[in-house]
């Protein structure tokens, strides 16, 4: 039960840590001369075609490509011993993409996990990741919940 109680905390806290967020970010000053401007608000007034937008990225080419040995030099070996020991204080740890693993008094839990080798159904369509998650699926802690 005091593990349920806990969760109820933390995801009591999220919600007002986005709040006070969004307080910040609706205090936009409204402008009426501009356009994508809206009462607290922002409007996109994109009025390009689908065909339009395809020719732009056309014409822009591929993504810049990424140095594997850049990308390796900032990855390290997740310490599985710190991740599978009971923490009294807050852990989070990125597994990657918005994937990231928080653990705290015994609670697990999981924000937008993205595990898999490409982020869409369809693997023709998008890139493949350019590192593999910190942790597998099969090395995951026990999780108690998951936020999307």
């Amino acid at each position: 039960m005091l593990k349920y109680i806990i969760a109820f905390i933390i995801i009591s806290c999220v919600f007002a840590i986005s709040n006070i967020v969004l307080s910040y970010t609706n205090s936009v000053k409204f402008d009426i001369k501009k356009t994508h401007h809206g009462i607290n608000s922002f409007k996109s007034r994109s009025t390009a075609s689908f065909f339009q937008w395809l020719k732009m990225r056309m014409k822009e080419g591929s993504y810049p490509s990424v140095n594997q040995n850049d990308i390796m030099s900032i990855v390290s070996k997740t310490d599985m011993k710190l991740i599978n020991s009971p923490s009294d204080l807050p852990r989070a740890t990125w597994i990657g993409h918005a994937a990231v693993l928080v653990q705290y008094r015994g609670i697990n839990f999981l924000t937008d996990p993205h595990l898999t080798k490409r982020p869409g159904p369809v693997n023709i369509i998008v890139s493949e990741r350019v590192t593999e998650p910190a942790i597998s699926y099969h090395e995951m802690p026990e999780i108690d919940f998951i936020v999307i």
